[in-house]
């Protein structure tokens, strides 16, 4: 993968984090992972999250009324 589409998800990861209002250490915490770890992802290093992580996230935001898609540019958008 790109080094710049690593870079895109991880700062879909930061968006998302932002928008629930959560530390690093929250974030960390929501997800059952580390800050180190959440730091990496939101640099680009490492952004894959494992299944478990994007459950306990979708259910994070659902309660927000919100998606992990609302966060994604769609590609007609991404060069706008």
């Amino acid at each position: 993968m790109p080094k710049d589409a690593k870079s895109q998800e991880g700062k879909v990861l930061k968006d998302i984090r932002q928008f629930l209002g959560l530390s690093q250490d929250g974030f960390a915490a929501l997800l059952g992972s580390t800050k180190s770890t959440v730091s990496r992802r939101e640099n680009g290093s490492n952004p894959m999250l494992t299944l478990s992580e994007i459950v306990k996230l979708e259910e994070a935001l659902a309660q927000r009324g919100k998606e992990i898609k609302d966060f994604l540019q769609s590609p007609d958008t991404q060069n706008a």
